[in-house]
């Protein structure tokens, strides 16, 4: 895919873009202006450096094996996406691939929008320190999607990110919320050990989030992030990681508890809202 050169002009950058099947108006990115000393602008480096060793096509694999099932199975054009904080463009991929192109993205680091809109046909692109201040400029969507992003949100945030969000959420839509998962001992250090990390979520505190912020009709289920069978390394990476969920089994046992079931690194949130 080949895009045009971007211009600048009051807070708003178009690109013009090509590709083999009829696309919606050019995308728009839209930057507030107070984002622009934002101390985010570094993420996307911070993500390069995060992530070595860890290939695109495995991302993809995940997501796909664990959230395929929640796309439509049919191509639906007016099938609308939003995700939060959509890193090097993996969950794009997994939309594209099932024929999924009516998107918008949101980030708090423009680098990161510039980065998806050169690589990628979206809908609109939004820029802001909080969702909530472009809440405007958002549509209604039948899946919005946040992978390893909500744990990096301060407290005093929930409320209005919340909210936003699901004030945006079709009747019958889906939010899905990936996080590293507290209930494992072993996140404290690999996966919280930064200064990206605000907060540690267990299956329990993720699910009290719908009740909480009082999110009128909102049903949620807890779902782990496993890895997908589809390879001999895979297949043992899951034995090995099935002895190691034993373990924490029997170590919570001996330490008077047994409240953790999930143990897997990640897990995920599903919000579904009836009506």
């Amino acid at each position: 895919m080949r895009l045009g050169k971007l211009q600048s002009k009051e807070g708003i950058i178009k690109s013009n873009y090509s590709h083999g099947r009829k696309q919606p108006k050019l995308p728009t990115i839209f930057i507030n202006k107070s984002i622009q000393n934002n101390y985010m602008d570094s993420y996307l480096k911070h993500l390069q450096r995060v992530q070595v060793g860890e290939s695109t096509l495995s991302k993809t694999s995940y997501i796909e094996y664990n959230f395929a099932k929640f796309l439509p199975t049919q191509d639906d054009p007016n099938y609308s996406v939003l995700e939060i904080g959509p890193g090097f463009g993996e969950f794009i991929q997994v939309l594209n691939h099932h024929h999924i192109y009516n998107l918008d993205i949101y980030d708090n680091d423009k680098t990161v929008l510039k980065y998806i809109t050169k690589k990628y046909n979206i809908h609109h692109a939004l820029c802001a320190p909080s969702i909530a201040k472009v809440a405007n400029k958002l549509r209604q969507y039948d899946l919005i999607f946040i992978l390893q992003v909500f744990e990096h949100i301060p407290k005093n945030q929930y409320r209005s990110f919340l909210t936003t969000i699901y004030n945006h959420l079709k009747p019958g839509g889906k939010i899905i919320i990936t996080v590293p998962n507290g209930g494992n001992p072993l996140n404290i250090v690999e996966r919280y050990g930064d200064l990206q990390h605000e907060n540690a979520f267990t299956a329990f505190s993720l699910q009290d989030l719908t009740h909480y912020y009082n999110l009128k009709h909102a049903t949620n289920t807890i779902q782990p992030y496993k890895i997908p069978p589809k390879s001999l390394i895979n297949l043992f990476r899951i034995l090995a990681q099935k002895l190691l969920h034993l373990i924490l089994f029997i170590t919570y046992l001996a330490n008077g508890g047994i409240y953790q079931t999930i143990y897997h690194p990640n897990i995920s949130l599903i919000i579904t809202k009836n009506k």
